[in-house]
């Protein structure tokens, strides 16, 4: 079929094409009539990925973590927030939600548009079958039956959350029967998610407040079990101070002794070498030679040789004053020797005190150095408790840092997510769109006039005139009968009747 072919036929059956374009737009305005009308409300709430935690002190980025908007998403749309956009509103509560539950658990409250199908469909039924079909139920309501989860699933149907291609909003979107409503619906789900945010946070660090409250009470326990122990060895072994300022002072007392048995040690050699001196010479030693007494001694003595030498000399050996000085030097001998025996009995009584103090030295000695290897002991044994008490303490000090910076978290009100631009009240419905659907129905109603046209013609093959059989048959006409007998159709087959 040709382009004039087709226009001949859109020519014939206009009013075809007219008529369904017609009926087109009259069921498309009694659906937009019948369909209840919908608002939709949006708001919007910006997600901070970027800031730190001012209670945990950590500087840790969100935005690094893949999905973490789309999780976002998810939050908003969970049964959770659900159902504290119920409870903010008293959705539960609302008489016309419930009378809506109940019209659609019988089937008696269906939509507009679903009564006028069923009602169709059910006469069709009846006509062909004889029997009428039982009414339609709403699918949500055959698989929902209680009105909160009818309450929950509608909600969930109504609402749309969509992130931002770019940045950090969330859009979240709820389309309702009333504008109001729809705008208070989409403001408390921000809100409920806001909430649900902030909970999640808050949640996981009230149970960790518990866990670190039973472990601060067990770790401080052992804190005080081994202080206790470490208190109690102190007081066994009667440690007063540092065991380590102790044992200082200790080995400082044994080198003192060692320092003191060394010089006694050789004090007491000398003493036994003069000693050993004495028996033999014993006017040579140091101590007779330095006595005061000696010296004097052996002054008078070799003065009274000296005068015994004189007189002698002088007088003769019998004279009477000879056998005097023989008597005083006699004297003064056996003093000489008395004394250089005193000093030599003394020198013996030294070495004999040296002795004596070189082992007392050496007893001190031994026990001091059992003394300091048994401090030496007590040391380590304390120094093992006095681990043991600091490693409590840091395990104690550590869960107390931890239980109150979980303590803080567990408190907080702070979240990171805001509303950034609320959601207000629609002036015009977002459903149904009159114009769009009417300006659709014109052009489909349209389309569907020609395909109806197309169709009758595929049937009904008659000619519509002169024009259309020329141009089917490929051949001059030269008149056309009707009624008032037989007309010519133009000039040109005018002059051919003519010649024939």
């Amino acid at each position: 079929m040709t382009l004039h072919d087709l226009l001949l036929v859109l020519r014939s059956r206009w009013r075809v094409i007219a008529t369904s374009t017609f009926l087109v737009l009259l069921v498309v305005a009694a659906v937009n009539l019948a369909l209840p009308k919908q608002y939709r409300a949006s708001a919007t709430v910006v997600v901070d990925t970027k800031g730190g935690d001012p209670v945990a002190g950590n500087n840790a980025q969100t935005s690094a973590i893949p999905g973490y908007l789309a999780t976002q998403v998810g939050i908003v749309a969970s049964d959770r927030v659900v159902q504290k956009v119920i409870q903010s509103l008293a959705l539960d509560k609302d008489e016309r939600l419930q009378s809506r539950w109940q019209g659609e658990a019988d089937g008696s409250d269906l939509p507009e548009l679903s009564r006028l199908v069923a009602q169709l469909t059910g006469f069709i039924g009846e006509l062909v079958t004889g029997r009428k079909p039982p009414l339609p139920q709403n699918e949500d309501v055959q698989s929902i039956d209680t009105f909160e989860s009818w309450l929950t699933a509608r909600l969930t149907r109504k609402l749309q959350v969509r992130p931002a291609s770019e940045g950090n909003l969330i859009e979240i979107t709820v389309i309702w029967e009333e504008a109001a409503r729809a705008a208070q619906i989409a403001n408390a789900f921000a809100r409920a998610y806001i909430d649900t945010n902030l909970e999640l946070k808050v949640e996981p660090a009230k149970q960790y407040v518990k866990w670190f409250e039973e472990r601060n009470l067990a770790l401080r326990k052992d804190l005080e079990k081994t202080q206790a122990s470490l208190s109690e060895y102190q007081r066994a072994k009667g440690v007063v101070a540092s065991a380590n300022a102790s044992l200082d002072i200790e080995n400082t007392r044994l080198g003192e002794l060692s320092s003191q048995l060394t010089a006694l040690q050789g004090t007491r050699a000398d003493s036994a070498s003069r000693e050993q001196q004495a028996g033999s010479r014993r006017g040579s030693l140091t101590e007779v030679l330095q006595n005061p007494v000696v010296a004097s001694l052996k002054a008078d003595l070799a003065r009274l040789e000296l005068r015994r030498a004189e007189t002698a000399r002088r007088y003769g050996d019998n004279y009477p004053d000879i056998q005097r000085l023989d008597d005083q030097i006699s004297t003064a001998k056996d003093r000489l020797d008395q004394e250089i025996n005193r000093v030599v009995s003394s020198l013996s009584t030294s070495n004999q005190i040296n002795i004596q103090r070189e082992a007392e030295i050496r007893r001190q000695l031994d026990a001091q150095r059992r003394h300091v290897l048994q401090m030496t002991r007590q040391r380590d044994e304390i120094s093992v408790l006095q681990n043991d008490v600091t490693n409590a303490q840091r395990a104690y000090d550590t869960v107390t840092q931890r239980l109150a910076q979980t303590s803080l978290e567990s408190q907080n009100q702070i979240t990171n997510v805001a509303i950034i631009t609320p959601a207000v009240r629609s002036l015009f419905p977002d459903s149904p769109r009159v114009k769009v659907n009417m300006l659709l129905a014109l052009v489909f109603g349209s389309l569907f006039g020609v395909a109806l046209a197309l169709f009758r013609e595929r049937i009904d093959q008659r000619l519509y005139g002169a024009d259309h059989l020329r141009h089917v048959l490929g051949a001059p006409v030269f008149g056309m009968l009707g009624r008032d007998g037989m007309a010519l159709t133009e000039a040109r087959p005018r002059r051919l009747l003519a010649k024939w």
